[in-house]
């Protein structure tokens, strides 16, 4: 059987000092009262958003464990961490209807399904292995209006939006 694993890596390091270095931050603004759970980085998130650098980031963890059948009785945590840059090339650049965004995941954790249960699909969605990965990269150019959009590079398909056309109207 394989050790179970908690959160670790250069994620949760970074995740550490972001937090502490935030905890000034939170005696002028209350955590509850804010837009963003981390605060706003005294001033430097807004600076950072006015220029046209958004960073955004999320933890997904879940803990799951099997009691009956299967071959073993156990349980699993596993966790995603997932860090996003997103730069608005019009505000850094002038390029009109332009935008940039890089992310990357770091995926911890054992796998229920692999290690206790046997089955093929995952019961843990969230587990995709020990790994750090570049998940996104991408050029997002918006047309005509924002009508229309192109999109190249590496991205997941539920990114690609499409505006639903009501019988009634047209697009024009």
């Amino acid at each position: 059987m394989k050790p179970k694993q908690w959160p670790t890596g250069l994620p949760t390091a970074l995740a550490a000092a972001l937090l502490i270095v935030t905890a000034a931050d939170s005696a002028a603004q209350s955590w509850w009262d804010g837009d963003h759970a981390l605060g706003e980085w005294n001033g430097l998130r807004p600076e950072l958003e006015g220029k046209g650098c958004t960073v955004t980031g999320t933890y997904e963890g879940n803990t799951a464990g099997n009691l009956s059948g299967g071959y073993g009785r156990g349980w699993a945590y596993a966790d995603n961490w997932d860090l996003a840059f997103h730069f608005d090339l019009e505000k850094l650049m002038g390029w009109q209807g332009a935008s940039f965004l890089i992310n990357g995941v770091d995926r911890n954790g054992a796998n229920l399904s692999g290690d206790e249960v046997g089955n093929f699909y995952t019961i843990q969605q969230v587990f995709g292995g020990n790994t750090l990965f570049l998940y996104g990269l991408s050029l997002d150019q918006k047309f005509w209006d924002d009508k229309a959009s192109l999109k190249v590079g590496r991205f997941a398909m539920n990114e690609i939006r499409s505006r639903g056309v009501k019988p009634t109207e047209t697009l024009a």
